[in-house]
């Protein structure tokens, strides 16, 4: 948490008021009693900009770069988004609110497997997923078992 908390040193959020924090493929979202508009002001006095608005968050990207790396995005949540495949980060961005309002694909509608996983694991406090090929050999000590195809926490 202490390395995801630096992460967001732009935004001045106090993570004592983070009530949930979800990481995936590059993208990190935070909820709680975040104060969106204390947070537009720190991120516009550590030379971010808005760049658009989408889905109710206002997305900031640095002050002058025309191929950002991150973009920061500011409504009901806060979330950090990188730059994934071929989208930049405003890219990125506006896919998170698109699936996250209905509009995207999501993973667990496109994967059997990982909607499996979602449903095995829940909501964890503190918790990994993800998954893989099935696995052909039993290795229990190792964690691996014959037609496995993802894990996550118990």
């Amino acid at each position: 948490m202490e390395n995801t908390e630096s992460n967001f040193d732009a935004t001045g959020i106090d993570f004592e008021d983070v009530t949930a924090s979800t990481y995936f493929s590059g993208s990190t979202v935070l909820s709680g009693g975040l104060d969106g508009e204390a947070v537009r002001e720190e991120l516009e006095d550590n030379e971010y900009e808005e760049d658009d608005e989408v889905g109710g968050y206002r997305l900031y990207v640095p002050d002058g770069v025309s191929d950002p790396r991150r973009c920061w995005g500011v409504g009901g949540s806060v979330f950090a988004t990188s730059a994934v495949g071929d989208m930049d980060a405003v890219e990125t961005a506006e896919l998170l609110v698109e699936t996250t309002g209905g509009d995207g694909s999501r993973q667990v509608d496109d994967s059997e497997a990982f909607g499996a996983v979602v449903d095995a694991v829940g909501a964890p406090t503190i918790g990994t997923g993800g998954t893989f090929d099935e696995e052909e050999g039993d290795e229990p000590e190792s964690g691996v078992f014959e037609h496995s195809v993802g894990r996550g926490p118990p």
